[in-house]
């Protein structure tokens, strides 16, 4: 409704937002949100829901001029380190998974080998301490307005639950940034960008940062070296996630060895007294990764996708039989979109359906 209002009422909208710029002074109601639960997965475990915030129309186009300007800065002035990938313009996935596959197959030609640790952050957005966000924009120079509006934004806020038509009462919530808050991957981006502070470009340890999706590994040819530095990366990441109020969990972080070898020595990794498990694939931002890097369990994946039946999809969208071709159609494109995220990262030879 607001993006259909004529000029003159868009004009003076745009007037009221900055003169709450200008004062400091914002409605109260922009610090309530009801939050809706959504099922994960088919498990109606609570932990299986993922919470979706319903805030203010007018407080969301507002968080888009100001995370336009805070993006805009970011980038400006180099904030954000290179590593850090997601959720920024002209960076993807792709960008991670090729730089990641980059890197083991270069290891691969010099006959060493490739240790990463996948990392799996609990509950990151809702664990963002506030105070780290503003420490760390304080620390870059932030001031004014910016930073009065995010001091705003992301303390003292209320929330209730929706559960079909029963509402809950009110409760206030002390850390996190907003669920589905258009400014709070910006902010998140922010508060993990303090993990970086134990790389610089000559350390044999490399790190990939896409959001949450955390990967750390290391090529040195020695096994015990390899380990030890990996092992001391591991501790110190562990120690800032403690600092700064994030927590991994050592049951989902994994490690993966890879090498050209048919049998290789699994040196033990463990993260806050925790020891790590070993896995031959794991699945990172979409692609399923294997020791050998072939790839041949995400080709799987895609070849069983492939096969799906269009018929059950017109039958539940209430399409005539006619028009099941083009659901077929949309079911091709997205398989080869799958099979273009494979080509990216692997080389000629190795992909073979």
């Amino acid at each position: 409704m607001l993006k259909n209002l004529p000029r003159e009422s868009s004009l003076q909208l745009l007037n009221l937002y900055n003169r709450m710029w200008t004062d400091g002074s914002f409605p109260r109601e922009w610090k309530s949100a009801i939050l809706v639960p959504f099922p994960k997965t088919s498990s109606s475990g609570v932990a299986d829901f993922r919470p979706i915030a319903l805030s203010n129309c007018d407080l969301k186009i507002f968080e888009r001029l100001v995370n336009f300007r805070l993006m805009w800065y970011l980038e400006k002035e180099n904030l954000l380190n290179n590593n850090q990938i997601g959720f920024r313009r002209g960076r993807s996935t792709t960008n991670s998974l090729t730089t990641f596959s980059g890197d083991i197959l270069e290891s691969f030609e010099k006959r060493s080998h490739t240790t990463a640790v996948f990392f799996d952050m609990q509950g990151a957005y809702d664990r963002t301490w506030a105070e780290v966000i503003i420490n760390q924009l304080v620390e870059w120079g932030f001031h004014g307005h910016i930073l009065d509006f995010i001091k705003f934004y992301l303390t003292s806020r209320k929330i209730r639950v929706r559960i079909g038509s029963t509402l809950s009462s009110e409760e206030s919530i002390d850390n996190g940034v907003p669920q589905g808050g258009v400014l709070s991957v910006t902010l998140f981006l922010v508060a993990i960008n303090g993990i970086f502070k134990f790389f610089n470009p000559d350390d044999p340890n490399k790190i990939l940062v896409y959001a949450d999706d955390i990967v750390v590994y290391n090529d040195t040819l020695d096994d015990s070296e390899r380990c030890i530095q990996l092992q001391k990366c591991v501790n110190e990441i562990g120690k800032w996630a403690s600092r700064n109020g994030f927590r991994f969990s050592p049951s989902k972080t994994k490690i993966m060895h890879f090498c050209r070898k048919h049998r290789c020595r699994q040196i033990p990794l463990s993260l806050n007294g925790s020891l790590l498990e070993y896995v031959e694939t794991y699945k990172y931002l979409g692609l399923w990764f294997d020791p050998k890097l072939s790839f041949k369990k995400h080709i799987r994946e895609i070849k069983t996708a492939s096969y799906v039946d269009p018929f059950p999809l017109t039958t539940r969208c209430s399409l005539p039989m006619g028009q099941h071709m083009m659901i077929k159609e949309v079911l091709l494109l997205l398989l080869n979109l799958n099979l273009s995220l494979v080509s990216d990262v692997m080389s000629p030879s190795q992909f073979t359906l």
